[in-house]
């Protein structure tokens, strides 16, 4: 729906314009210069392929269409974090326990799907999947394009009927 997509990414550049800046918190009393600085350089790149800018665009697209922002924790040989990839948040599916909770480490808390089959199994160390508009009967979010599903129907449908009638008249 083009309305719509033409509102999620002016959110997504309006949200890129910003200036970011990493801040110490207010009840951390240390210096957190050196920390800062080492922050600063991480966020130049933060999958090590792409810009701040361009990796925070990938997110935020799918937090705004689809209520999936889902982040993959890179990680070295000696299992250190060294980044956060952005993958399609839309080929994962949350896992729940007995009592419909995410499980704990160190067990699998998702699935991720290629092509319909079960690829990859990842835990909550693995993986960063946290909706932004959570529901209580579903462990996915409730995207915000969901709630406008019938606006956009009658939008498009409206929008047929004006192609329509410059093309094959009004008669």
């Amino acid at each position: 729906y083009d309305v719509a997509q033409i509102c999620i990414f002016h959110r997504i550049d309006s949200i890129r314009g910003l200036d970011w800046k990493l801040i110490a918190d207010d009840a951390f009393l240390g210096d957190v210069k050196d920390a800062v600085s080492l922050g600063m350089a991480a966020l130049r790149k933060p999958d090590r392929t792409n810009s701040f800018s361009s990796w925070l665009a990938k997110y935020l697209y799918d937090v705004l269409a689809y209520d999936a922002g889902t982040l993959f924790r890179l990680r070295n040989r000696a299992g250190r974090v060294i980044g956060l990839s952005v993958p399609d948040g839309t080929t994962f599916a949350p896992l729940l326990d007995y009592w419909g909770n995410p499980p704990a480490d160190p067990a699998e808390a998702f699935v991720q799907y290629a092509n319909g089959v079960p690829w990859n199994w990842l835990t909550r160390g693995d993986l960063i999947y946290e909706p932004f508009r959570p529901r209580n009967n579903s462990p996915y979010g409730h995207a915000p394009i969901e709630s406008i599903v019938l606006n956009a129907n009658t939008d498009l449908r409206f929008q047929k009927y004006f192609l329509d009638r410059f093309t094959s008249g009004n008669v």
